[in-house]
């Protein structure tokens, strides 16, 4: 094929689209034409003034009457809070089920502690004979002994301790058995009448009793099972309930007969573990408080439930080898960490400005999961 050829087929073929495009472009051009001239005609051209805002028509966005703006407007605001309240509500529900799986794995870590402590403890009471408490009576003194010079040891330690150092310096001896309790000083060695009673619990009663070791009210006595314990543990443990004693016998403050599930009652609690934590702290040389501190650090919490999800196994391992805890019962070291978890929130809580209200948030919150 030759150009000529070629040329003369394009031309051709393309002549009548151009002829097409030419005569569309024509007819656009019309229609624009005659609408610009009906329009003028009316009197609403581009350059006509809008009655409303007074700008050209050109310029003019339109205008709306003021009930539909209302309607608008409460659409608008109305659809602004669907979408806030439809996220608050998943960022709750999401934080909600991401709390209750860390819940379950600390809990976990925590029942790997406890299942390697022994189940048996050792007592040094185990049963009780009302006939023969003689037998007995030096093994119980000396314990006795052993619990006043305690107190007088961390009776420095802060100003509570100070006061209950003062207040309770004598001790009345019984033993219990079954729901009474026995005296067990000789005739020539009772001590005074304002002297604080110490109840010792043996094994084969243990069952009937709430907690190892708790403050019974009713009989103003200071109910301690008689189980072996070392004293970075039990030293707290004492102290926890001698507060008790203090609101109650001394005091004679309203905290000490509140109902357990009152504001009143759990800012007593928490009163005591806080005392509880410094005496564990000088009874370790300062190791306990270094060890949670350090936790706190690592794990840049923001909240006391962040702070307590940060526990670790090997956590556990060093609070035992701080306090001597690895020889203890399953029982005794199940009290150690009920205070260990108190004490990481409340030294979290202390940071942020110590709050009581959040203290007693973080109490019901161990009390409800762990």
């Amino acid at each position: 094929m030759t150009k000529r050829q070629f040329y003369t087929i394009l031309l051709n073929r393309s002549f009548p689209l151009f002829i097409l495009n030419f005569n569309y472009k024509i007819a656009q051009r019309k229609d624009r034409t005659m609408k610009k001239k009906k329009n003028h005609e009316n009197g609403n051209g581009r350059n006509t003034i809008c009655p409303v805002c007074g700008k050209k028509q050109k310029y003019c966005k339109g205008h709306m009457p003021p009930w539909q703006k209302t309607v608008v407007a409460v659409l608008v605001c109305s659809l602004f809070l669907a979408l806030i309240f439809a996220g608050r509500f998943w960022i709750k529900e999401e934080t909600a089920r991401r709390n209750q799986q860390e819940i379950a794995r600390t809990a976990s870590i925590l029942s790997d502690y406890l299942s390697k402590h022994p189940n048996t403890e050792t007592w040094w009471l185990k049963n009780v004979d009302p006939r023969k408490l003689d037998e007995f009576l030096e093994l119980t003194q000396s314990k006795t002994r052993h619990l006043a010079e305690l107190v007088q040891r961390f009776g420095n330690v802060s100003p509570l301790s100070v006061r209950i150092a003062k207040h309770f310096k004598l001790f009345h001896l019984t033993v219990y058995n079954h729901g009474m309790s026995f005296s067990i000083n000789k005739a020539d060695e009772m001590p005074p009448e304002d002297a604080l009673e110490i109840c010792f619990v043996p094994l084969d009663q243990d069952k009937e009793h709430p907690s190892a070791f708790y403050y019974r009210a009713e009989w103003k006595a200071l109910m301690l099972s008689s189980v072996e314990c070392p004293d970075p543990i039990f030293a707290p443990l004492l102290f926890h309930e001698l507060v008790h004693a203090l609101h109650h016998l001394v005091d004679k403050a309203a905290s000490a007969t509140a109902p357990p599930d009152s504001d009143l009652y759990v800012a007593e609690e928490i009163e005591a573990h806080e005392l509880e934590a410094e005496i564990l702290n000088a009874a370790t040389n300062n190791r306990f408080y270094r060890h949670i501190d350090e936790l706190l650090k690592r794990s840049g919490a923001h909240n006391f439930q962040e702070a307590i999800f940060a526990v670790t196994a090997k956590d556990l391992e060093k609070i035992d080898a701080i306090t001597g805890g690895n020889t203890c019962s399953q029982k005794i070291a199940s009290l150690a960490i009920s205070q260990y978890l108190a004490v990481i929130g409340l030294r979290q809580i202390n940071k942020e400005g110590g709050q009581l209200t959040e203290k007693i948030q973080l109490y019901r919150w161990l009390i409800k999961n762990f």
